[in-house]
């Protein structure tokens, strides 16, 4: 028993080959750079953002990233619960930093919206080119996944 401790306490002791570590640093870091195509073609996008620029802005980020997808941005609680009546989404967009929507009535329909998600993202720092950088953007899309009709558990 003590021998076969004594030769692991040997390997410990064995200095490390950075250019091993850095090979695999490489490989993962440059792999989760690799653009992704995905076809976002048959997603709808409600966004509802009161101020003008911000949910222009805000549209354009969504449609820049999800290629294919069809991105409505309205202003108005009334707006976004005509569309909500009107037409089937699978995606609905808000900011809860903006008073009154998390308890807002579009909010309650919205949770109860089949095979929908409700992305909650802080629209006033969005500036187009920054959310152009790839690692933004990957996390900004990375919101935006799911899978349809899927029984899979929320993901947080």
């Amino acid at each position: 028993m003590t021998k076969i401790l004594d030769d692991e306490i040997d390997d410990l002791d064995e200095p490390l080959s950075l250019e091993d570590d850095n090979d695999e640093v490489g490989e993962s870091s440059s792999s989760d750079q690799t653009p992704v195509v995905r076809d976002y073609t048959t997603r709808r996008v409600l966004v509802w953002e009161e101020d003008d620029e911000r949910c222009g802005i805000t549209v354009e980020v969504l449609s820049d990233l999800l290629v294919g997808a069809y991105v409505k941005g309205v202003k108005t609680e009334s707006e976004a619960l005509a569309l909500l009546e009107a037409d089937e989404w699978d995606t609905f967009v808000v900011d809860f930093y903006t008073e009154g929507v998390s308890v807002s009535e579009f909010i309650k329909r919205v949770n109860n919206y089949p095979d929908a998600i409700l992305v909650a993202i802080a629209m006033s720092p969005l500036k187009l080119l920054e959310e152009r950088e790839p690692a933004k953007l990957e996390s900004l899309r990375r919101l935006f996944d799911f899978e349809k009709n899927s029984n899979a558990p929320i993901r947080g």
